[in-house]
């Protein structure tokens, strides 16, 4: 690893995927920020799970989206969440642009790379866990499970509705006379 890290940065565009491929997975730990920066996009299927899972933190930061992008799936799944912390924006991005389903990251990873503000459904998880949640018995749906399988909002709703004091009626949810009109309408133009 100490040699590697004597290459020079500007050295590492010449390396093509079968160079990569034929780094120990070990050897990455060599390689820092400028030399990350420097690896040719189309390189980067060269490496496997095992040399990003071995990349330092620090020195991920030099990823950019395309670097990502060029990466294999299976190479993908070998981000720790430590490294993802340090990515940058667009590297993170380029996550979405290249992982169809991201069942094989974890929640923590996930909320690394889903902007807060995106998150439609109120958390990152798998929507078949929380379905099995809600069948299996919905009573029982405690927030510290949701938020750990990455559905946070549900969670602080959770929280939200059991500080409630009980036999307090609550208001009738009304809707506007038109509105399963509009719903039927919206649903019958897309047909």
């Amino acid at each position: 690893p100490e040699k590697i890290g004597n290459f020079d940065p500007a050295a590492m565009g010449g390396f093509g995927m079968d160079h990569m491929k034929a780094f120990a997975p070990t050897a990455v730990v060599g390689f820092d920020k400028d030399h990350v920066a420097e690896f040719d996009f189309e390189a980067m299927e060269g490496f496997e799970k095992d040399h990003i899972a071995n990349f330092d933190p620090e020195s991920v930061v030099g990823f950019e989206r395309g670097h990502v992008v060029g990466m294999g799936l299976e190479a993908m799944t070998g981000f720790e969440h430590d490294q993802v912390k340090n990515l940058n924006v667009e590297a993170k991005v380029g996550f979405g642009d290249k992982v169809p389903v991201f069942e094989d990251f974890s929640v923590e990873i996930r909320r690394e790379l889903v902007d807060e503000s995106e998150m439609l459904l109120g958390g990152v998880g798998a929507f078949d866990d929380l379905a099995k949640l809600a069948v299996a018995d919905p009573a029982t749906i405690d927030a510290a499970e949701l938020k750990e399988l990455g559905w946070d909002k549900a969670a602080e709703l959770i929280a939200k509705i059991e500080s409630i004091e009980m036999g307090k009626e609550a208001a009738p949810i009304t809707a506007p006379d038109d509105a399963a009109a509009k719903a039927l309408a919206a649903f019958a133009a897309t047909q």
